[in-house]
């Protein structure tokens, strides 16, 4: 998001920047192999799933409850675009990465809105 932000015109200071994406436990430049990544896989959150919620049913176009509130995969098509973060995690061994991606797919370089490292 910073790097969307900067290239629309909002000034950052580098410093404090860089200091923040190493609280957020970015690796080396790069966050897709941070732990934040895996925060969903804690306890809390997990119990967190266990609570009832209401959504809405577009065939039904109601609310009703759903339980568990767990996570659900999510279906990648057959010829996708994925960020090249995505084939960097797949190939981090710390990063237990399963791969669920189709077996077509296209990688797509750093965006030009990305933050440049300083």
């Amino acid at each position: 998001m910073l790097g969307e932000a900067a290239a629309h015109g909002i000034r950052l200071d580098q410093r404090e920047t860089q200091k923040q994406l190493k609280m957020l436990d970015d690796v080396d430049g790069q966050p897709e192999l941070g732990m934040m990544h895996n925060e969903s896989k804690k306890l809390g959150w997990r119990i967190a799933g266990l609570i009832p919620r209401r959504v809405f049913v577009n065939d039904k176009k109601c609310l009703a409850w759903r339980w568990p509130n767990s996570a659900h995969p999510r279906v990648i098509p057959e010829e996708a675009s994925i960020h090249e973060s995505v084939q960097d995690r797949m190939n981090d061994a710390d990063a237990k990465y399963t791969s669920k991606l189709p077996k077509k797919y296209h990688i797509v370089q750093t965006m030009p809105w990305d933050l440049p490292s300083v």
